[in-house]
């Protein structure tokens, strides 16, 4: 389960959604309308969650898996328990990745300055961006509108970011 500290919640997605998402198609005879809430390991799955199987060392885990939905490689299918949705995807990890970025997003920093930032006046900052704690950033930056500038960070004289850039914590 992703922890609510760091990611925001979801509605769940339908298996359409994540056979969408995760450039793959669903098997036969899977309701396309059920819901994903939640992704896990294959050992720690429930009937609500995803999982993903591309490692054939990990094909007993996944036959013994009580996963609602898994992304597996069509040539494990055969292996699936019954009842498992199976979300075939030449690319199972890849596939995975992207489903679970879209089913817990990351949480988005409320926009404006920390007061323990330091923006030098010659700067350019583009709406929506958030400047961390400690960030400096140098005369002449250019931070694109909805950027991030994570905490202790600088920007340097001259740099650019473009919109919705995302610069982590003690980064220069």
């Amino acid at each position: 389960m992703a922890d609510p500290r760091f990611f925001g919640d979801s509605a769940g997605l339908s298996l359409a959604q994540v056979a969408t998402i995760a450039g793959g198609r669903l098997a036969a005879d899977v309701d396309k309308a059920r819901l994903i809430r939640a992704i896990a390991t294959l050992a720690d799955a429930g009937a609500h969650d995803l999982s993903f199987l591309e490692n054939r060392r990990y094909v007993p885990a996944f036959a013994q898996s009580r996963a609602g939905a898994c992304i597996v490689h069509p040539r494990f299918a055969a292996r699936a328990p019954a009842g498992m949705a199976l979300v075939l995807c030449d690319e199972p990890y890849r596939g995975y990745a992207l489903v679970a970025a879209a089913l817990h997003p990351e949480k988005q920093p409320v926009p404006g300055i920390h007061d323990r930032a330091w923006v030098d006046l010659a700067a350019r900052l583009g709406d929506g961006v958030a400047i961390g704690a400690g960030a400096v950033i140098e005369a002449g930056a250019e931070i694109g509108a909805g950027s991030v500038i994570g905490a202790n960070s600088v920007i340097g004289a001259g740099v650019r970011i473009g919109m919705h850039g995302r610069i982590g914590a003690n980064v220069t």
